[in-house]
């Protein structure tokens, strides 16, 4: 939403129209698991996402590069997790 509206201000179109737009929220996936009882935390924010996965807090939380880089690694953790649910292999 926020790079729509600077295009808009801009005089641009929408940036979601130039290129085929989905986004995936982390949050939402992790919320998914947790709500499945595939995992088991207790808070979904990222700096308790990215402790569960790696047993400790991320540097430089709430600055733009290690928010990105956390999300990077959780989004994959999520990944991985899910890929294991799919064959049925995650325990």
């Amino acid at each position: 939403q926020f790079t729509n509206i600077l295009f808009k201000r801009n005089g641009y179109g929408l940036f979601t129209d130039l290129g085929h737009y989905h986004p995936i929220d982390t949050m939402i996936l992790m919320r998914l698991l947790k709500d499945s009882c595939i995992i088991n935390i207790k808070n979904i924010n990222l700096s308790s996402c990215y402790y569960y996965f790696y047993g400790e807090f991320f540097k430089n939380a709430h600055t733009s590069e290690s928010d990105v880089i956390a999300t990077e690694k959780v989004y994959f953790k999520i990944l991985e997790i899910m890929r294991k649910c799919a064959v049925g292999q995650f325990n």
